[in-house]
C-alpha cells in the first residue's frame, strides 16, 4: 500500500461548519503515526496554533488511504508553548520543535 494522504478540515466552533484547508500531508509529517481523535497537533505550517483532531475518516481507493482529519483550532496554553514549532531567522518554520 502506498503512503496515505492526509487532508486537514477545520471545524468552526460556532457553527460546526467544515472548512477545507486545501492542505495535504504525508504520513511522515506526523512522524509515521496516524493521528487519532483526541490527538493535539502542532504543525510547522501553523506555528502558533494547536489543532485537536475531533474526527477522522479513512477512505481506501486503489490501494491508497486518504485520511480526512477534522480539527478544531485554538491558541496554545502557556504550558503548551514549549511543544510548538519554532520559527527560524529566515522566517521559515523550523523542522524541529523548540525542545
Amino acid at each position: 500500500m502506498d503512503e496515505p494522504v492526509f487532508r486537514i478540515f477545520s471545524r468552526a466552533a460556532e457553527t460546526g461548519a467544515l472548512d477545507d484547508e486545501n492542505t495535504t500531508y504525508g504520513l511522515s509529517a506526523f512522524g509515521g503515526v496516524y493521528p487519532s481523535v483526541g490527538d493535539r497537533l502542532s504543525i510547522a505550517d501553523l506555528p502558533d496554533e494547536i489543532l485537536t483532531v475531533v474526527e477522522r475518516v479513512i477512505s481506501v481507493r486503489n490501494g491508497r488511504a486518504f485520511v480526512a482529519l477534522v480539527v478544531e483550532r485554538r491558541e496554545p496554553t502557556p504550558a503548551e508553548q514549549a511543544l510548538l514549532w519554532s520559527g527560524s531567522s529566515s522566517g521559515m518554520a523550523s523542522p524541529y520543535p523548540r525542545w
